[in-house]
C-alpha cells in the first residue's frame, strides 16, 4: 500500500476545493491539517496538490559546502534526497 501523499484536496462545497497539508506523520487526514490554498475549480486544486507532491519527491540540488569563490576547482552540483522535518 502506497503512503498517502502529503498534499491532498478536500471538497468543502460544490464550488470550494482546498489543498491541505497532512499534519500527522502516519499519513492520516485530520482536523489540524493546514489549508495551503483554495480553488473554485476542482481540476485546479488537484493539479496544485499533484505539483506540490511532485516537488516533495524531487531531490534537492545543493552546493557542496567545501566549494567557495576562491577555489579553482570546477563547480559540481550534488543531488540529495529531501530530509523530512
Amino acid at each position: 500500500m502506497e503512503k498517502e501523499k502529503r498534499y491532498y484536496v478536500q471538497c468543502l462545497t460544490d464550488q470550494i476545493f482546498v489543498v491541505r497539508e497532512r499534519a500527522l506523520a502516519n499519513g492520516m487526514s485530520g482536523a489540524n491539517d493546514r489549508i495551503v490554498k483554495s480553488f473554485q475549480i476542482a481540476r485546479d486544486a488537484y493539479q496544485h496538490a499533484h505539483a506540490m507532491n511532485e516537488v516533495e519527491s524531487t531531490p534537492e540540488m545543493v552546493v557542496p559546502s567545501e566549494h567557495n569563490r576562491i577555489s579553482e576547482k570546477p563547480f559540481q552540483w550534488i543531488v540529495t534526497g529531501k530530509s523530512e522535518a
